[in-house]
């Protein structure tokens, strides 16, 4: 088995048993810039982007996880701050080849630290296929280097968090 620890700052992409991806960066900060950078580099592509107003954008840096399509994160925005992170049952950012707004995140998130490490995370129950198509994002990016998340608990006679 291999350990390591989890570098600062990181971007993670996490993928569920559904095939539902979900994207997270470590620091406040850089939640924020990524948002920003989004809009400028992609907001005529998202023209929903263009409709968030400041108090959206700085309460972006609340969000723990995000999975939903950009044209939902105004209506997201716009939860009260401690509904934000509860809401059950978001439908996963897209990564089909017609709509991969991942990617976007991706480089979003890359242009507000160019040295932020990336990390794919799931288990045994993560959708196999969606796993493969985060890959495929990734290097169509030119991403080559990440980490792989597969365990996040100490198992019992394990003694560290496997990685």
């Amino acid at each position: 088995m291999f350990f390591t620890k989890v570098p600062d700052p990181l971007l993670t992409i996490s993928v569920d048993r559904e095939g539902k991806v979900y994207y997270s960066l470590s620091s406040t900060t850089l939640k924020v810039e990524s948002l920003r950078n989004m809009i400028e580099r992609y907001g005529d592509k998202y023209p929903a982007l263009r409709t968030l107003n400041e108090e959206q954008i700085n309460k972006f840096a609340s969000v723990e996880m995000l999975g939903a399509d950009i044209n939902q994160l105004s209506q997201l925005l716009s939860l009260p701050g401690d509904q934000i992170n509860n809401v059950d049952d978001l439908p996963g950012i897209p990564v089909d080849s017609l709509n991969n707004q991942l990617g976007d995140w991706v480089m979003a998130g890359r242009y507000a630290e160019p040295s932020m490490r990336i990390a794919i995370k799931g288990d045994k129950t993560s959708k196999i296929a969606t796993v493969r198509e985060v890959i495929k994002t990734l290097t169509d990016k030119d991403i080559h280097t990440f980490n792989l998340i597969t365990m996040l608990e100490v198992t019992p006679g394990a003694g560290d968090v496997e990685q």
